[in-house]
C-alpha cells in the first residue's frame, strides 16, 4: 500500500487478535487509549471501535449519526482519535473503526434539517438527488461519501440552504 501524502509504501496487516471497544461519553477516546497498553499484554494486536461520527445527544452506540463529517466531541473528538492512535502506534497496534455512512439519527430534526427535508417534502425536496456512494475515481474530495447529481457538495453550504 502506498502512502500517497508521504511516497512511502507500507505494508498491509491483517489483525491476529481484536478487540472491541464501545467509544460513549463516559468511555471517551481518551480512556480508550489509556487502556491499549492492557489490551497490547494481553495479545491484542488491533481494537475494533464502535461508530465515531457525531451521533444524536445522549446516544451510547454511535449508529444515529447526525453529522457524517465529524468525530463526536461527546466521544473525544478528532483530539482523542488522535491521542488513541499516537498510542496504538506506539505498541505497533492497529485501528479499525466502525464507519457507519449509511446511518442517520432522526429524533432531533434541527441536526440533519437535509434528512427531514427529504422525509418530509419526498421527490420534491433538493435532497432527492443525494446518494451515498463512493466518488469517481477521477475526483478527490474530503467529502468523499455525499455527492449530489454528480457534482460534491458541502454538508455546510447544503445544511445552510434549510435555515
Amino acid at each position: 500500500m502506498t502512502g500517497a501524502a508521504r511516497g512511502t509504501t507500507t505494508a498491509m496487516r491483517a489483525p491476529v487478535s481484536t478487540y472491541r471497544l464501545q467509544i460513549t461519553a463516559g468511555f471517551d477516546l481518551f480512556a480508550a487509549a489509556r487502556t491499549l497498553p492492557y489490551l497490547h499484554d494481553l495479545g491484542v494486536d488491533w481494537v475494533y471501535l464502535s461508530p465515531l461520527l457525531e451521533a444524536e445527544p445522549g446516544s451510547d452506540h454511535g449508529y444515529d449519526v447526525v453529522a457524517h463529517d465529524r468525530i463526536d466531541p461527546a466521544r473525544g473528538g478528532p483530539e482523542g482519535l488522535a491521542a488513541l492512535s499516537a498510542e496504538a502506534r506506539r505498541l505497533g497496534m492497529g485501528v479499525l473503526v466502525d464507519i457507519v455512512p449509511n446511518h442517520v439519527g432522526v429524533a432531533t430534526p434541527h441536526l440533519n434539517a437535509w434528512w427531514w427535508d427529504l422525509l418530509q417534502h419526498g421527490p420534491s425536496s433538493p435532497t432527492t438527488g443525494i446518494r451515498t456512494r463512493p466518488p469517481p475515481r477521477s475526483q478527490s474530495t474530503s467529502n468523499a461519501a455525499a455527492y449530489a447529481d454528480d457534482r460534491p457538495f458541502s454538508r455546510r453550504s447544503h445544511h445552510q440552504a434549510f435555515r
